[in-house]
């Protein structure tokens, strides 16, 4: 779907502040777009999104002498979601990078945070522009959208502003129970270890794995996991991140090298979320990211997703 003409303000003063008594809750543009109407779900492909904004604010660039760069997303099959909103939330954030950037260039680019079997969890960032930090003009966009927004600055290269998204993958299912009738129906009876020191975790993780059939059993520490994945081989581990004796990031690390699970699927879980974790599950070698408290959906939709993977 075209985008919304909304850049033409770019070169224009700032709308007036809405009426006593208005919402502010419309578009960061004015043009009286309330939020709160319901989303309008749409299959759009992330590179042709990140293309096309490019595009619109490339005269306004040009003018200033900036240079736009679009980085490849590397997402290839399309995806579903508001495809009017989540274009407002980048035009609003590479409006104001122009607006803001005297020299040099602004990066568009996105990438994924998390995969389930039928979404994505994904971040879009505008970076490399003099906006400061502070400025959030899309929070309201991206919490419709169900995620955030922030910014940080990285010394010599400018700031970076950010906002992240769930979309689901065109063709699948939206609800949660499917991953879970999924589960059921394809596979009934796979092994997986559940690698816990918390009691009561241990027992919520056993009997969401077993409402769908898995086959469960539990190390309380990394080394337990460690020393269980050398002698029986496992479809699926969950693996929690802190733990005594020996976390799941040494436990992954050693398993992917002397065990008999090097190339099975590891789910981390975890309270920590942000990026730097991530980051540090995926060096380890883990698959996939589950933050605590676990949602049962999200939970069946990675296991499918990791078990149809090996399958």
């Amino acid at each position: 779907m075209p985008l919304p003409r909304i850049m033409n303000t770019l070169t224009q003063a700032p709308p007036p502040p809405p009426a006593p008594g208005a919402s502010h809750r419309t578009h960061p543009q004015n043009t009286g777009q309330p939020l709160q109407t319901p989303p309008a779900e749409h299959s759009l492909v992330i590179d042709e999104l990140l293309a096309d904004i490019a595009a619109t604010i490339q005269p306004e660039a040009a003018r200033k002498g900036l240079e736009i760069i679009v980085e490849p997303s590397h997402i290839d099959q399309p995806l579903i979601g508001d495809a009017t909103r989540l274009s407002l939330a980048l035009l609003d954030y590479a409006g104001k990078a122009v607006l803001a950037t005297g020299r040099g260039r602004i990066r568009l680019r996105c990438h994924i945070l998390e995969k389930a079997w039928n979404r994505m969890l994904l971040r879009f960032e505008v970076a490399d522009n003099a906006i400061a930090p502070g400025l959030a003009i899309t929070r309201d966009f991206a919490e419709l959208l169900g995620g955030t927004a922030g910014a940080f600055s990285v010394s010599g290269t400018g700031n970076t502003l950010w906002f992240t998204t769930w979309l689901r993958i065109d063709g699948a299912p939206s609800a949660g129970h499917d991953a879970e009738d999924h589960l059921l129906r394809l596979h009934a009876g796979k092994q997986v270890l559940i690698v816990e020191d918390d009691l009561l975790n241990q027992e919520v993780a056993r009997d969401l794995l077993g409402a769908v059939e898995l086959v469960t059993e539990v190390a309380n520490n990394g080394l337990e996991a460690l020393e269980m994945s050398r002698s029986r081989r496992f479809d699926l581990i969950l693996m929690d991140v802190q733990m005594p004796l020996m976390d799941g990031l040494e436990a992954t690390r050693q398993i992917r090298m002397t065990s008999l699970n090097r190339d099975t699927p590891i789910v981390a879980m975890t309270a920590n979320s942000f990026d730097d974790d991530r980051r540090q599950c995926g060096d380890a070698g883990m698959d996939a990211f589950l933050s605590k408290p676990v949602e049962p959906d999200t939970l069946y939709a990675t296991l499918l997703a990791c078990l149809n993977s090996r399958a």
